[in-house]
C-alpha cells in the first residue's frame, strides 16, 4: 500500500498538480441517497478518518452507490480499514469522488 495520500496532504497534492489520490482510512459517517435536482443521476456522500484523525468526504455517483456504497456501509460496521485508489482530487479539496478500485481490510505491510 505504497503511495497513500494522508488527508492533511491532498491539498498540497491538489496545489502541485495531482489529480487523483490513493487514501486509507475508517468510514465514520454514511449520508442518505439523494438524487440531484438538475439530472437523473443519485449521490451519496461518506466521511472517513485516517490515522491522524482529519476528516474527508468521499462521494459515489449512480451506480457505484449499489456496489462500492453497499461495500462500505458493510465495511463500517466491521470497523473495517479502507483503501481506496485513483479517487479524483475535486476543486473543494476535502472531497474526493471514487473512481476505480476500493480494498476493504487490506493486508498492510508492516
Amino acid at each position: 500500500m505504497d503511495n497513500l495520500t494522508p488527508f492533511g496532504l491532498i491539498p498540497d497534492a491538489k496545489r502541485a498538480g495531482s489529480k487523483t489520490a490513493d487514501i486509507m482510512g475508517i468510514m465514520i459517517d454514511a449520508d442518505e441517497i439523494k438524487q440531484v435536482k438538475y439530472g437523473q443521476n443519485n449521490v451519496q456522500h461518506f466521511t472517513f478518518v485516517d490515522s491522524d484523525k482529519i476528516p474527508i468526504c468521499v462521494t459515489l455517483w449512480d451506480e457505484m452507490i449499489t456496489f462500492e456504497g453497499h461495500a462500505l456501509l458493510e465495511a463500517a460496521r466491521n470497523n473495517s480499514v479502507i483503501v481506496a485508489k485513483r479517487l479524483a482530487i475535486n476543486h473543494m479539496i476535502r472531497s474526493l469522488s471514487l473512481q476505480r478500485t476500493l480494498h476493504l481490510s487490506p493486508s498492510m505491510r508492516q
